[in-house]
């Protein structure tokens, strides 16, 4: 997505009174919160790494590349997304997940989050549970298994949601749904509904789109 207009205004805008660029914390709490609304819009209201709903209320706007590391980029439009809260404020989880569990981590190697290779760094279980795209010997598995892990992907909440979210869609139903149907399905999770993605939808997109191939794997 490009950057709002609204935005690049404020940033001139700044920059004309206080002759020099604006920086992160310059933001004011109202253009704060009209950014991260934003984001969650173009987002469909999902997190921008595990695909769980967000709403203003509960997310933060996230630095793909963290701005303690690419000052340059911390106002780049391009490099702000919508994330959870990685359920930050409920102690009983241990396990956070997504941008409070990340915080300042990063590996160069990485795709880039609006990439089409990001759908090849991981894939989904029926448990729940996320696993590396690559085989073992393939040197990008060890990479998976790191974001895995710094992203805290299968943390027990996750692995949790995505597993009760599956049951209760067209991949739990008892009929024999052909390759057409399992197209069209996948057309619905891909598209934005009343403003929303559906929770998870890149997962049940991966694995409709394995069923339809016969390439599931355990």
């Amino acid at each position: 997505m490009s950057s709002p207009d609204w935005f690049e205004k404020w940033k001139d805008d700044y920059k004309s009174s206080n002759g020099d660029d604006a920086g992160y914390e310059d933001l004011d709490n109202m253009t704060r919160r009209n950014l991260r609304e934003q984001l969650i819009s173009e987002q469909g209201k999902i997190c921008c790494y595990c695909m769980r709903r967000i709403n203003l209320n509960a997310s933060h706007i996230e630095h793909f590349k963290p701005r303690e590391k690419y000052k340059k980029l911390e106002m780049d439009y391009n490099n702000m997304f919508a994330s959870c809260t990685g359920q930050e404020n409920e102690a009983q989880y241990i396990k956070w997940h997504c941008d409070p569990r990340k915080d300042n981590w990063f590996d160069e190697r990485m795709p880039e989050l609006t990439s089409f290779d990001i759908e090849k760094c991981i894939k989904y279980q029926y448990s729940g549970r996320v696993v590396p795209y690559h085989e073992k010997n393939d040197s990008r598995h060890e990479l998976e298994k790191i974001m895995i892990e710094k992203l805290g992907l299968n943390a027990d909440y996750l692995v949790r949601n995505r597993r009760l979210a599956i049951s209760k869609s067209e991949l739990s139903d008892e009929v024999e749904y052909s390759d057409s149907d399992w197209s069209d399905f996948i057309r619905y999770y891909d598209n934005i509904h009343n403003g929303e993605y559906e929770e998870y939808c890149g997962m049940f997109i991966v694995l409709m789109n394995e069923l339809i191939k016969g390439t599931y794997k355990n």
